[in-house]
């Protein structure tokens, strides 16, 4: 939760910029640190260090965030 709260925080800060070319390269920042996220995530799962499903709630989280950036940064 409080990963997702930081991400939160930092699309907030990114609305903030007026550099477009800056600011798409922050998002894709955003972007590989939730990709790296979810690969923890799973890691977590496999190695049971949290709970199946409610990794499964952060994974899903992750997916919504990452794709909702992807929406502010069309150029990929």
């Amino acid at each position: 939760m409080k990963k997702i709260l930081t991400m939160s925080v930092v699309i907030m800060l990114l609305s903030f910029t007026s550099s477009k070319s800056s600011n798409n390269f922050k998002i894709d920042e955003v972007i590989n640190t939730l990709e790296d996220m979810k690969e923890w995530m799973l890691y977590d799962i496999e190695t049971n260090d949290i709970d199946k499903e409610k990794g499964l709630i952060y994974i899903e989280n992750i997916d919504v965030a990452t794709e909702r950036l992807k929406t502010l940064n069309p150029i990929k």
